[in-house]
């Protein structure tokens, strides 16, 4: 991970455990209970909605959470694959046919039925299923991290149009303020009180308070869709949102936050990635002891009308010292883990 790119997540981390959190866990509870109840239906028209509405839709639309259903899904068919035991090969060898001389025809024909398979050592299969449940656990967390992803941006979202609903109301009143005062300066122009140069002053800046308040209109509209798109509705189902923009809760002490750093779902994807690590590298510790391939079947020799039975066992050579520079790599990994976590965890408290 890059720098910059460590202290943008670092931002947006705490960010979000200062602001965010506490503006979504007013709505937490109630969400979590019901969300998988919620089955969404065609949007009716209404006034406004309130964050814990738009965290429910949010978690039961929004496509970059449906994804890991499918991504389990996967897991589940190598999870399958994975725990199978070594197939059985079936094998048929014909020899000395179809020659010259003494070998013509099917004289001296020898045929061999065999079957042959692998005796896997060391537990591979066990190891493989380590590696597969380490990275279901790892997905796990990535879920929690999307997640609060996802609520993070939709809390940014959600603020942005109860700032432009705030903004809105106070382009409104400088409206009528300036018609007010377009009002007043006029009867001054008539009763000769002023000049006419005041009364176009008025006039001109009345017209730039309907401009604010068309403009500040349109950007809450296209506020208010980018917050609907969250859940995919291109079309917003509501006028405004619901909330208090200027009420805040007593910030959390730099301890709370460092341990809520330390915590969080973005710090224990380290420690699950480093357990999917140490499942690889266990697999690859299995593999320094080679597997047994065996043989057997049954022999037919038509040129002394015999029948016989053949085995045989192959293993390969050196297997630990192939394998050195694949475990070289892995155990690297590992430490590149350990490595990147405390950086992450260095920039995030620094950025606090």
């Amino acid at each position: 991970m890059k720098p910059s790119f460590l202290i943008g997540r670092a931002r947006a981390i705490t960010c979000l455990l200062i602001f965010g959190l506490p503006i979504i866990a007013q709505a937490e509870s109630s969400v979590w209970t019901n969300v998988r109840s919620y089955e969404p239906k065609t949007p009716l028209m209404r006034e406004s909605i309130t964050l814990e509405d738009a965290i429910k839709r949010t978690l039961a639309d929004n496509p970059n959470l449906h994804e890991f259903e499918f991504r389990q899904q996967v897991l589940a068919g190598e999870t399958k694959t994975a725990g199978l035991k070594p197939g059985l090969i079936a094998g048929v060898e014909l020899e000395n046919f179809l020659g010259t001389g003494e070998v013509s025809g099917l004289k001296e024909l020898e045929m061999t039925l065999t079957l042959s398979s692998v005796i896997q050592l060391d537990n591979k299969p066990a190891a493989r299923l380590g590696v597969l449940s380490a990275r279901r656990e790892q997905q796990d967390v990535e879920k929690k991290i999307r997640t609060l992803d996802l609520l993070g941006e939709l809390n940014r979202r959600y603020i942005h149009v109860l700032s432009l609903q705030a903004l809105l109301a106070v382009t409104k009143e400088a409206e009528a303020l300036a018609r007010y005062t377009l009002e007043a300066v006029s009867k001054r122009v008539e009763a000769g009180a002023s000049p006419l140069l005041e009364q176009k002053r008025a006039l001109s800046a009345l017209a730039q308070s309907q401009l604010d308040v068309d403009v500040t209109k349109q950007n809450l509209r296209f506020a208010i869709r980018s917050l609907a798109i969250m859940w995919g509705e291109p079309n917003p189902s509501f006028r405004r949102v619901e909330g208090k923009l200027f009420v805040f809760q007593e910030t959390a002490s730099f301890n709370a936050l460092s341990m809520a750093i330390q915590n969080s779902p973005h710090i224990d994807l380290f420690a699950q990635q480093s357990r999917v690590q140490s499942a690889q590298l266990r697999l690859v510790q299995a593999g320094n002891r080679p597997d047994i391939e065996w043989s057997a079947g049954i022999r037919r020799i038509q040129g002394i009308d015999e029948t016989a039975f053949v085995a045989g066992v192959s293993v390969p050579l050196f297997q630990k010292q192939r394998n050195l520079g694949e475990y070289e790599a892995q155990k690297a990994r590992l430490d590149l883990i350990e490595q990147q976590k405390q950086s992450d965890v260095r920039n995030l408290l620094h950025s606090v």
